[in-house]
């Protein structure tokens, strides 16, 4: 192997919290995103929405409309933001779908 190039960063911003499998086709419908946002800080999010400390999603402003209130109640250690999609994905429902039933389909047909 050879050695790094010392101008080359690799970064881990993003993660994908899910009961899929990474292979179900389904994933990304039932999948909530912890994403790292600056100043060690992390969002929990699921298409355009955000997770705030109420565990309540709803749509994320731009980066100019959101003030030091929005931030504080939107922006988690990422302990806290994995815990939270962790939680959060056990819930979604996607048209009438629930996950547990979408994983239990494709545990069915895979056992």
């Amino acid at each position: 192997m050879s050695e790094p190039t010392p101008y080359v960063f690799q970064d881990v911003t993003q993660y994908a919290v899910s009961m899929l499998p990474l292979n179900a086709e389904e994933r990304d419908m039932f999948e909530i995103k912890v994403q790292w946002r600056g100043r060690g800080l992390w969002a929990v999010t699921r298409h355009s929405s955000c997770q705030n400390s109420a565990g309540a999603f709803a749509y994320e402003p731009s980066p100019s409309n959101r003030d030091a209130e929005w931030l504080d109640d939107n922006r988690f250690t990422l302990g806290d933001a994995l815990d939270r999609a962790r939680e959060a994905c056990q819930h979604i429902i996607v048209n009438g779908h629930h996950v547990s039933d979408v994983r239990a389909a494709l545990e069915a047909t895979d056992g």
